[in-house]
């Protein structure tokens, strides 16, 4: 598996949370209900929450959103070389 097609496999991971988390942020409105009236604390970090957690709005900002996670993630995993190439 090259670079690339590690990348891409990353990338896709990222875009599946971020799927997941679009579909979470249905629940958390319908136990938050003041997230439904306009000008309430709890409707703005419902746009808030929901524009960070499934990558922004565009997409520019998606991407950008994608490569910071990619970015993250790749600097904390490691991999056991040795174990790798058994």
């Amino acid at each position: 598996m090259g670079e690339d097609e590690n990348k891409q496999n990353l990338r896709k991971a990222v875009k599946q949370v971020a799927n997941k988390n679009y579909y979470t942020a249905n629940d958390w409105m319908d136990e938050t209900p003041n997230s439904k009236i306009m000008g309430t604390k709890e409707y703005e970090d419902f746009f808030k929450y929901a524009n960070e957690s499934t990558g922004g709005v565009g997409e520019e900002q998606t991407k950008s959103f994608e490569d910071k996670i990619m970015k993250n993630v790749m600097k904390e995993v490691t991999i056991d070389k040795e174990k790798a190439l058994e």
